[in-house]
């Protein structure tokens, strides 16, 4: 099986997977990629460790806000509207 050319992220069932990794793990023969459970996973899981955009994003010098709402969404374009350079708003969608 020949990798893709560029990177893609694939919806696995429970969230983003990136899809070079799991090619490579099938080429390895990790006997966990068929079944989509176990080490495969956790490797290729972007869920895990929860990334904290806004700190992230902080630790850069770009200011940012969390939004789970659409109140606070519509909050957070107003400030990023009026901020000078860029400005991080992460949407936290259930």
């Amino acid at each position: 099986m020949t990798p893709p050319a560029s990177p893609r992220h694939v919806n696995d069932g429970h969230l983003c997977t990136f899809l070079p990794c799991k090619v490579e793990n099938a080429r390895q023969r990790v006997p966990s990629v068929a079944k989509g459970t176990g080490a495969a996973r956790s490797l290729t899981s972007l869920s895990q460790p929860a990334i904290d955009w806004v700190a992230l994003a902080s630790g850069m010098g770009v200011p940012g806000r969390a939004a789970a709402t659409a109140e606070e969404f519509a909050e957070c374009m107003r400030q990023g509207l009026v901020t000078d350079g860029p400005f991080l708003i992460h949407a936290r969608l259930a």
